[in-house]
């Protein structure tokens, strides 16, 4: 296998893993829905160059640590439950339209650090790192080239569900809709949490 052969695999998992639902892909739907595709930007680039550095980490051999010490994914996995019990709260009492003086979307630093409590993202991360890189003299090329992947694909991934929370913004015109489709995206927020165990 050499570097070229890597490129359609790890196109189609990081496509896959990045334009699936998870906690990423419905908060940037919600966000998106509530305040705009342009005031999500922020939490959108969060995601990624979140989602690089734990890449990063892993290519370094963070991944180790998690094989070797499951307490230290039992520790990721309830920090990710308790951000993920947090965000639906924050989408279950958000008024229609991002309204109110509190409503604010989610930012660039919430996104980042959610990646590194986000079980999704280090299971991702640690299959891909797994089997989309080469061993010895080629490791760091293959590495380099992951990375670069999911940068481009992973953000169009990512980009489908920013796009579709915008299509959804004519349904918050009517407040008790919009309202309902905050607290249907909490719910499913939830919902992942049963993911992560």
């Amino acid at each position: 296998m050499d570097l070229v052969s890597l490129i359609f695999p790890t196109s189609a998992f990081a496509f896959t893993s990045s334009a699936t639902p998870g906690p990423n892909n419905l908060w940037l739907t919600a966000s998106s829905m509530n305040f705009g595709w342009r005031r999500t930007l922020p939490f959108l680039f969060g995601i990624r160059f979140g989602l690089i550095g734990l890449l990063v980490g892993l290519c370094l051999g963070l991944g180790v640590v998690i094989e070797t010490f499951p307490e230290v994914k039992t520790g990721l996995t309830v920090m990710g439950t308790l951000y993920l019990i947090y965000l639906g709260l924050r989408l279950w009492k958000m008024p229609a339209g991002g309204q109110g003086k509190e409503a604010e979307p989610p930012g660039f630093w919430t996104a980042f650090a959610f990646q590194y409590v986000n079980p999704k993202c280090w299971l991702t991360g640690i299959a891909s790192v797994s089997a989309h890189t080469l061993p010895g003299a080629d490791y760091f090329a293959s590495s380099l080239q992951l990375i670069l992947i999911w940068v481009v694909i992973g953000t169009f991934g990512n980009i489908i569900w920013l796009f579709a929370g915008e299509a959804l913004r004519g349904w918050l015109a009517h407040p008790t809709i919009g309202i309902k489709i905050n607290k249907g995206l909490a719910i499913l927020t939830w919902l992942t949490i049963g993911l992560l165990w």
